[in-house]
């Protein structure tokens, strides 16, 4: 993007992929509204929480282009997602948990400097997910709310 102009739009499509207890042929997936001024990090708590984490506790790393850039608060995980020259079809990857790797593969499906062409004219803020899919695992695994993971 050249000199100053308007925040770009992206719609970013976030599919998990593999994580400590995440079911065989499970693939659940969410698609997010983003605005281009987001830090990485945003982008990473509101992928968290689409996929239903709650312990949020955990350091977090994109890998894009081959390089690893954290995605927790603090001024490496500031980079802003119009700053990585994203382009449409590009993939990149999410690692929630760096203990129980949670991998998400994560692909722009659209980036538009106009969101009339995205969603008729409606602006995020912050990113937000748009679209879902799939049942979303536990992040320890747990079968219910009360299930306090010990085996008997």
């Amino acid at each position: 993007m050249a000199g100053k102009g308007p925040t770009a739009f992206y719609e970013i499509e976030v599919v998990l992929e593999s994580g400590a207890y995440l079911p065989e042929g499970w693939s659940p997936g969410r698609v997010f509204a983003v605005p281009g001024s987001c830090p990485l990090w945003q982008l990473a708590e509101a992928i968290d929480l689409g996929f239903g984490r709650w312990d949020l506790a955990h350091e977090r790393d994109f890998t894009i282009g081959g390089r690893r850039i954290p995605g927790s608060r603090g001024s490496r995980g500031a980079a802003r997602l119009d700053s990585l020259g994203l382009v449409k079809e590009d993939t990149f990857e999410y690692e929630f948990d760096l203990g129980d790797s949670w991998v998400h593969q994560c692909r722009v499906r659209n980036v538009a400097p106009d969101v009339d062409e995205l969603w008729d004219g409606w602006k995020p803020s912050l990113p937000t997910a748009i679209e879902g899919w799939g049942n979303l695992p536990d992040q320890y695994g747990r079968a219910a709310w009360s299930d306090d993971g010990d085996e008997d």
